[in-house]
């Protein structure tokens, strides 16, 4: 059964919940979106709209 829409967006931005905490912690944002499979230039671009850690 797929998943719908929703419930990919959800998951994505749960992905970048946790790998920004990784960032926080140490991590290359790199290394952040490789533990989490989550593509880094999207991890670049929430840092970014968040006025985040770069």
């Amino acid at each position: 059964m797929h998943r719908g829409r929703d419930d990919d967006v959800a998951a994505t931005l749960e992905k970048i919940a946790r790998a920004r905490q990784l960032v926080a912690s140490g991590l290359t944002v790199r290394e952040a979106a490789a533990r989490v499979k989550v593509d880094k230039s999207a991890l670049y671009a929430a840092l970014r709209n968040d006025g985040g850690m770069m």
